[in-house]
C-alpha cells in the first residue's frame, strides 16, 4: 500500500523500490500455490511496477523480464494479467508458467483466454483446475457458454465423479421405523 501511496504522490523512485521489496520478500517465501505469501501485497506491487511503465514498451519489457526471474507463481500470474490485452502470447506463457507451479487461478485465466480460440483446450484446462482442487464454477460457465447449460445445471446440482463425469442423483429413500 505504501508503494501505491508513493506512486500516487509522484515519488516514482520510492514507489518502485517498495514494490520490488514486496516482490522480493514474497519470492523469498514462495512455497507454491497453497501458501502464497501476501497475495494482496504481491498483486499491488506488480500492478504498481507495470503501471509505472504502461506507456513505455521498453520499460515494460524490462520489468516483465525481471519479474519472470522470481519463483513466486503469483508474480507471474499478475504480470500475465497486465499483458492479456496488449500481448496475449506473453500473457499465456506467463500463465502457463504459473499453472505449472500449481497456481489454479492462473490455470483458470489461461482457460478463459483459450475459450474463443479452442473450446476443447479451454475445457481441458478448466477440468485440470477442478481436478487440482479449483472451483467448479468456471468449468460450468464454460459449458453454459458453449451450449451445454443442461449439463452445467446437472453438475451444479449433483457434482462430478472422480472420473470427471456428472454424478447421478442419489435415490431418495424415506426412512421408516427401524426394526430391532
Amino acid at each position: 500500500m505504501m508503494a501505491i501511496e508513493r506512486h500516487d504522490d509522484g515519488d516514482e523512485t520510492e514507489a518502485e523500490r517498495l514494490a520490488w521489496t514486496v516482490v522480493e520478500l514474497a519470492d523469498r517465501h514462495a512455497l507454491g500455490a497453497v501458501q502464497r505469501p501476501w497475495p494482496g501485497g504481491t498483486f499491488a506491487a506488480v500492478e504498481v511496477l507495470m503501471g509505472m511503465c504502461s506507456d513505455d514498451e521498453d520499460s515494460a519489457e524490462s520489468v516483465l523480464n525481471r519479474l519472470t526471474e522470481f519463483r513466486n507463481p503469483q508474480t507471474w500470474a499478475v504480470a500475465a494479467r497486465s499483458q492479456e490485452a496488449r500481448r496475449p502470447a506473453r500473457a499465456k506463457a506467463l500463465y502457463r508458467r504459473a499453472a505449472d507451479r500449481e497456481d489454479l487461478n492462473a490455470l483458470e485465466r489461461l482457460a478463459l483466454m483459450e475459450r474463443h480460440r479452442n473450446t476443447a483446450d479451454a475445457e481441458r484446462l478448466h477440468r485440470t483446475a477442478v481436478n487440482g482442487g479449483g472451483r467448479l464454477g468456471p468449468l460450468l460457465a464454460h459449458w453454459e457458454d458453449t451450449g451445454r447449460a443442461d449439463e452445467a445445471e446437472r453438475a451444479r446440482r449433483y457434482g462430478l465423479e472422480i472420473d470427471g463425469s456428472i454424478a447421478d442423483p442419489w435415490p431418495f429413500r424415506p426412512s421408516g421405523p427401524r426394526e430391532r
